[in-house]
């Protein structure tokens, strides 16, 4: 299955790698980044595995570590649509609704 990454989710992996650099080290940030690319790769093998939300049926998402991997996909469809990726305290509900 075809995995595209939003601009919003590549602004969110930019935003993670810079603050998790700050906090973390270089190590500890490639080790996690590789957990989110891991995830999506989870994702695009078997996107119908992860569940959809309650309040916006149409948003899968899966988690990875401390952030949720929100994505799109249509059963039938050849392409999984990453458009958020957030930490798990974020308002998922707010962010979504300007995608």
């Amino acid at each position: 299955m075809k995995l595209h990454i939003a601009r919003l989710a590549l602004l969110d992996l930019q935003e993670i790698r810079s603050s998790s650099r700050a906090l973390w080290g270089a190590r500890l940030t490639r080790d996690y980044l590789r957990g989110v690319d891991a995830t999506m790769g989870r994702i695009a093998k078997r996107p119908l595995q992860f569940a959809s939300l309650d309040d916006l049926p149409r948003y899968r998402k899966a988690r990875a570590g401390q952030h949720l991997v929100y994505y799109i996909f249509e059963d039938g469809e050849a392409e999984v649509r990453v458009v958020r990726v957030l930490h798990e305290r974020m308002d998922a509900e707010r962010h979504l609704s300007r995608d």
